[in-house]
């Protein structure tokens, strides 16, 4: 019968085919198959979760789709290096200000591979060598923060919208002077005292 056939076979089996098939069993099975195994699952659950939520946290998505957001935070950061001040929504403004400091790194580094990226976000190619020619070297002694986002009192009217507006630092004539970076002060004020003395101005604590 088919029974005593199949016994027959099981029967036949040499030792070291039945190893071999014991091992392929061992590595087929599921490692969440008992209770360890269901815990680890969950806690690398929870882990993807909590990055997402940095992820969203972090970038907004505007109500757009990926590709047209991209576009629009090209546009943005193009204009904003022509005028150096623009007004747009609160949101935006918070999500340009990513974008337009990693431009300003890649004027900063000023090599060739910095500029066949800036040319990746950019729009237009003036905008590229005003990036590298006028703001690189502006923020050569700063390490970071080249923009400034300042929220506006009124909101647009139609949807009640907050605005903001998204500018570079130590731009001329901008209303409010940006902290001085401690490697400009450093350059500015280590030969001050030689300075002083040279045009003969002496020191508050100086007595003659």
């Amino acid at each position: 019968s088919h029974q005593q056939s199949k016994q027959a076979r099981s029967a036949s089996i040499s030792p070291s085919t039945a190893q071999s098939q014991q091992r392929l069993q061992e590595k087929t099975s599921s490692p969440f198959d008992d209770a360890n195994g269901r815990v680890v699952r969950e806690q690398k659950q929870l882990k993807q979760l909590r990055k997402m939520r940095k992820r969203l946290a972090q970038y907004r998505k505007l109500g757009r789709t990926p590709s047209h957001k991209w576009a629009m935070l090209r546009n943005m950061v193009t204009s904003l290096i022509k005028h150096e001040r623009i007004e747009t929504t609160l949101p935006k403004a918070k999500e340009l200000r990513h974008l337009a400091d990693k431009v300003i790194g890649y004027a900063k580094k000023g090599d060739v591979h910095g500029k066949q990226l800036a040319l990746r976000v950019v729009r237009e190619k003036p905008m590229v060598t005003k990036l590298f020619e006028v703001l690189g070297p502006r923020y050569e002694d700063r390490d970071g923060g080249y923009t400034r986002v300042m929220k506006l009192s009124r909101p647009r009217r139609g949807d009640n919208a907050p605005m903001a507006v998204i500018e570079y630092v130590d731009r001329p004539g901008e209303i409010r002077a940006a902290r001085v970076p401690e490697k400009r002060k450093k350059k500015i004020f280590n030969n001050l005292g030689e300075v002083l003395a040279n045009a003969g101005i002496k020191p508050l604590g100086h007595q003659s």
